[in-house]
């Protein structure tokens, strides 16, 4: 959610992320110690918080994503051609039933 964005609401981010505000707290706090994120307050709302990621996160972001990418790819030219067509179908179905979705916004504001 972070990624090319910043968030102000943990209330609203713990929702989008299924999990309680100690959790997602933790969490936070968690990705501020490794000097992934910086949390601000704005200032006018001390209830606000402002996170956003560091150049660190999203330089961890980045090598997480090729990571994941590089798995899975290993793993799809394992599928046999039948079964790549298969995964094809229901991955459109996925994407159009997400696409449809309410909380297919990714917007934190």
């Amino acid at each position: 959610m972070l990624a090319g964005r910043q968030c102000n609401n943990l209330s609203e981010i713990a929702e989008r992320q299924s999990v309680s505000m100690p959790t997602l707290s933790n969490s936070v706090n968690l990705l501020g110690e490794r000097g992934w994120i910086v949390r601000t307050p704005p200032g006018h709302d001390r209830r606000m918080v402002k996170i956003e990621l560091t150049p660190a996160g999203k330089q961890m972001l980045d090598d997480s994503q090729q990571r994941l990418e590089k798995r899975i790819t290993q793993l799809l030219l394992a599928l046999s051609p039948e079964d790549l067509d298969r995964l094809t179908a229901g991955l459109q179905i996925l994407q159009r039933v997400l696409e449809t979705s309410p909380v297919n916004e990714r917007s934190c504001e």
